[in-house]
């Protein structure tokens, strides 16, 4: 799951996982690494491309060891109600877990990142948000905007659909915002624990939006959360 985090946040809105695992491991799924070229940036192909091995090696040994399998799909913004809701195809004694992976919403870094470079004198390569640009750390940590907060909101009409055992959210605010807007109905009735896991954490010492603020002051403006 860290690794899927890290290969493919910026390449897909959101993943259903269900218990099949061949075609990822017989190399039939649709993830292959063309497809992933034509939606990653530029600068981060490589490592998509890397991690990409090392997943497919992984889910390989991972297998071996295990009875359960994995399934890997892509799930449209026009999913519904009832598609969310859906089970899969199984065996009359398997046991199925679904695990919804959702893209946060757009942040104030992502918005500074869009207007960097559609400046004329971008040289292509830098960023707004990296040690040399951002030396006082305006982006840390970046939140949703206004349209990132509706676009998280806008997911209450199917996740308020959903029966959802557990939230598992980054510890980065944008990505806690996220689902604590998405997943609202279930949290406020006290029935969907949140926890906040590390290891969910994009990759950070590259962008300066990617460090996060310390858990003491996390914990305090998101009380609900497990950190």
């Amino acid at each position: 799951a860290v690794l899927l985090f890290s290969t493919l946040e910026r390449c897909v809105n959101s993943f259903s996982f269900s218990a099949e695992q061949k075609p990822f491991l017989e190399g039939r799924n649709q993830l292959t690494n063309s497809t992933l070229s034509a939606m990653a940036e530029k600068y981060e192909q490589k490592d998509v491309n890397n991690n990409l091995e090392i997943l497919r090696s992984l889910a390989v040994e991972i297998q071996k060891n295990s009875e359960f399998e994995i399934k890997v799909e892509k799930v449209s913004h026009s999913l519904t109600i009832e598609e969310a809701r859906s089970k899969p195809t199984i065996g009359e004694n398997d046991i199925v877990k679904k695990v919804h992976f959702i893209r946060h919403g757009e942040g104030t870094h992502n918005v500074a990142q869009r207007n960097w470079r559609n400046d004329p004198n971008w040289d292509g390569v830098s960023e707004p948000y990296t040690l040399d640009t951002d030396p006082k750390f305006k982006y840390q940590d970046a939140t949703l905007t206004e349209i990132g907060e509706k676009q998280a909101k806008d997911l209450q009409q199917i996740t308020e659909g959903l029966s959802p055992e557990l939230l598992i959210l980054s510890p980065m605010r944008r990505a806690t915002q996220t689902g604590l807007l998405a997943f609202a109905s279930h949290i406020t009735a006290k029935k969907l624990p949140v926890i906040a896991h590390e290891n969910a954490h994009e990759r950070g010492g590259k962008h300066t939006c990617d460090k996060r603020l310390d858990k003491s002051k996390l914990q305090s403006l998101y009380s609900m959360v497990s950190y």
